[in-house]
């Protein structure tokens, strides 16, 4: 028997603002709305989980601060578990001077809980009061999936493999999508792919499909809602992890770890002219350090995600009669926890710059306030050339 929990602690709210409990449901308590009309005070804490399967813990995340309602966003996934009953959310309220306080937990059935498929919602965090009667002191949402699946004799499944093998794997997912309705079986597929050492060759098959010239390939190529592309991202998430790690992992940390706030729009920020410039420097110092880094490990991109790009590469080229993609003017073809919304600001801005670094756009945004990066854009033209 193979086991699996993947549990998403996404947010919390009313943390701190107690309600007691005279009627519990299934769950040891109402919901809100049904109690009551009027919302619980809210109160500014730093808040962290930490999270037990079957009285062991398993997991933790980061301390929040928030005023009642604190964003984690935080994945865990538990693989090849023992045989589970009870999933413990517990929640923690940190203090500086004073050890963590337990605010409450979330008491969740695993035995009885629906299989294979992923259920989200607000779960009720509970404090045991007097007289055995439950205290509610907020909630926290939470998105568990959980798999339970039996493993058979390998020779079980060599009819099923020897199918499989029958044609191209990017085939029957199509299949498995549209006429089954199987929206979460790509990963399995793509490892026996990946098993037989036909995943790439059969990817590029299904590009050369896209662009074969057919009526049914006369329209806008890999658009983001095809099979193509979700297996290219499911690609390149296989195999290019260690190399985003690489390219942009220590530059990324160290900017939210430091909590930089870049802001450059005058109209966001209300700060002075000397102010905005001083900001549009700080914004290229770290668009500079972001572009060493991912220059600099250019040469540990997997050969299997090269081998990806150099094919697609040479399709629409050849679709768009191209030529010499370095040419300029051709270039108009189309964390876990998340950080504060200052430090996500600096990150959106970054990632401006950069994207337009990589599609060589020397004339930069349409917003003006995003002009003083030009220089750096030209100044790093021919190493993103060498790059790509």
């Amino acid at each position: 028997m193979w086991r699996q929990v993947e549990l998403t602690v996404q947010q919390g709210r009313y943390l701190g603002s107690a309600r007691f409990l005279g009627d519990q449901g299934a769950n040891g308590a109402v919901p809100p709305s049904t109690e009551t009309n009027q919302e619980p005070e809210v109160i500014d804490m730093d808040v962290s989980c930490e999270i037990f399967l079957n009285d062991v813990i398993c997991g933790r995340t980061t301390v929040k601060k928030g005023i009642g309602s604190p964003d984690w966003h935080e994945s865990f996934t538990f693989p090849d578990l023992p045989p589970f009953e009870m999933l413990d959310v517990n929640v923690w309220r940190e203090k500086k001077l004073f050890k963590p306080t337990m605010m409450g937990s979330v008491r969740i059935t695993l035995s009885n809980f629906r299989r294979g498929e992923a259920v989200e919602g607000w779960f009720p965090v509970l404090h045991s009061g007097v007289a055995g009667n439950d205290v509610q002191v907020g909630e926290i949402r939470l998105k568990i999936r959980v798999d339970e699946e039996i493993i058979l004799p390998a020779t079980t499944y060599e009819g099923l493999l020897e199918a499989l093998n029958s044609r191209n794997f990017l085939d029957w997912m199509i299949d498995f999508e549209t006429k089954l309705h199987l929206k979460t079986i790509t990963t399995q597929l793509m490892s026996i792919a990946v098993a037989r050492n036909v995943l790439i060759p059969q990817v590029q098959e299904l590009a050369d499909r896209e662009v074969d010239g057919t009526p049914s390939s006369h329209q806008t190529l890999f658009r983001g809602n095809t099979i193509l592309t979700k297996v290219m991202e499911a690609c390149m998430s296989w195999y290019g992890k260690a190399f985003l790690e690489a390219s942009i992992g220590d530059v990324l940390r160290r900017l939210c770890d430091e909590k930089v706030a870049i802001e450059v729009d005058p109209v966001r920020s209300g700060k002075s002219t000397r102010d905005m410039d001083k900001n549009r420097e700080l914004l290229i110092q770290w668009c500079e350090r972001f572009w060493i880094q991912i220059h600099s490990v250019r040469n540990e991109c997997p050969n299997e995600m090269r081998k990806l790009f150099e094919h697609v590469r040479k399709l629409v080229e050849g679709r768009y009669n191209l030529g010499d993609l370095s040419q300029e003017q051709n270039r108009d073809l189309p964390w876990q926890s998340l950080p504060s919304p200052a430090v996500k600001r600096s990150l959106t801005l970054v990632a401006k710059v950069m994207q337009s670094l990589a599609n060589l756009n020397a004339s930069v945004q349409k917003e003006e306030f995003m002009r003083g990066i030009k220089d750096f854009l030209a100044d790093n033209r021919d190493d993103i050339h060498s790059y790509q």
